[in-house]
């Protein structure tokens, strides 16, 4: 038998033609809404199991530890206002008071002026200054910073104090407290460098070109003092022979050891 011819191969597939629907007005996509963006989650319902609330109270933030500036002028009443003013000055009729006097020492004869400050006025600007001691390395000159730092790790005041350099080896130190200002007056004898420290307290009329000799705080004892004299003003007028008496120690104000009077005194080292 012959062979069957092959099958006709497939037609080519023919395009068909879709029809699209007309595109919409301008004016209905206007007032449709837009899907293109998911609407938001709608917000989770509130919860109604117990709130755990803590009884313990929150530590306080502790404040800043005040500097000395702040210190000190609260300590004087929160001055707002300087201790005296120009006004005030003028006021006192100082002018009147200050007179054009001539000075004998000056060979040009030239006359200078004398200003006399009112009492209550000088009392007021000396009344920021009753606790200061003022100081002096005997026979070595100091740096500022270094004797600063010497201080702050010698004394340990429970505040801090100031130190102003006033010239010719001497400083000033102004303290916050009376009880600072006296621990440091009756504290020595002060060596720094194998140079002693020398301690007085504060006066008005002291300057460092008039000073004669510097002054100390020290230490002496009274030996065969009576046992009716162990009293704080018997003991400080027997110390006035030898200088300027300060304080009597707390052990001899007791009077239950009688074997001298510890006191101290302020003497010229001259």
């Amino acid at each position: 038998m012959a062979p069957s011819p092959p099958p006709p191969p497939d037609p080519p597939p023919v395009a068909q033609s879709l029809s699209l629907p007309p595109p919409l007005p301008l004016d209905i996509l206007a007032i449709l809404p837009d899907r293109s963006q998911s609407e938001p989650p709608p917000p989770p319902p509130p919860s109604t199991s117990p709130v755990a609330v803590s009884s313990t109270p929150i530590a306080a933030t502790p404040p800043s530890p005040k500097s000395f500036r702040d210190t000190l002028i609260d300590g004087h009443a929160h001055q707002s206002q300087p201790l005296v003013t120009y006004e005030e000055l003028v006021a006192a009729n100082l002018e009147s008071e200050s007179p054009m006097v001539e000075d004998g020492a000056d060979p040009l004869h030239v006359k200078i002026p004398k200003v006399k400050i009112p009492k209550s006025i000088w009392q007021r600007l000396c009344a920021p200054w009753k606790n200061a001691v003022i100081i002096k390395l005997l026979g070595k000159s100091i740096n500022f910073h270094i004797l600063h730092a010497r201080l702050l790790k010698e004394w340990r005041t429970e505040h801090e104090f100031e130190v102003i350099d006033v010239g010719l080896g001497y400083f000033i130190v102004r303290f916050v407290t009376a009880e600072d200002c006296s621990r440091v007056l009756t504290g020595g004898p002060y060596k720094f460098f194998d140079h002693y420290l020398a301690v007085q307290p504060w006066e008005p009329s002291f300057h460092p070109a008039r000073a004669k000799a510097p002054k100390t705080a020290v230490w002496v004892k009274l030996y065969g003092v009576p046992s009716m004299c162990y009293q704080e003003a018997i003991v400080l007028y027997l110390a006035s022979k030898l200088g300027k008496p300060i304080k009597v120690d707390s052990i001899t104000l007791l009077g239950t050891r009688e074997k001298f009077a510890r006191v101290c005194v302020e003497v010229d080292l001259s």
